[in-house]
């Protein structure tokens, strides 16, 4: 049950406000997705985690992509996210850009 999903950093940054900087050469730079079954788990989780001093980027948010999301990074500074899919669940959201 794991999928592994390929993320442009400036399409990640543009949504999100997470760094877009680059690694420099033979330095990984990855996000380490979970998903969660509710929106609900996610907003309970950031709660849990931010009272443990966990620094996220801000508070969960639902996006574009129809997922609610929280995003934190690690002491070793792998960015991660926490995500549950909102109701319909995934699609393509490319369609309904403006």
């Amino acid at each position: 049950g794991v999928t592994l999903a390929a993320w442009e950093l400036d399409h990640i940054n543009r949504h999100t406000g997470v760094s877009n900087q680059r690694s420099p050469r033979q330095a990984h730079k990855v996000c380490v997705a979970v998903q969660l079954g509710s929106p609900a788990e996610i907003d309970r989780l950031h709660g849990e985690l931010s009272a443990k001093g966990v620094p996220f980027y801000g508070p969960p948010e639902n996006y574009v992509w129809n997922a609610r999301c929280a995003y934190f990074t690690d002491p070793d500074d792998t960015l991660w996210e926490l995500y549950a899919w909102l109701d319909g669940g995934p699609g393509d959201y490319h369609d309904q850009q403006p």
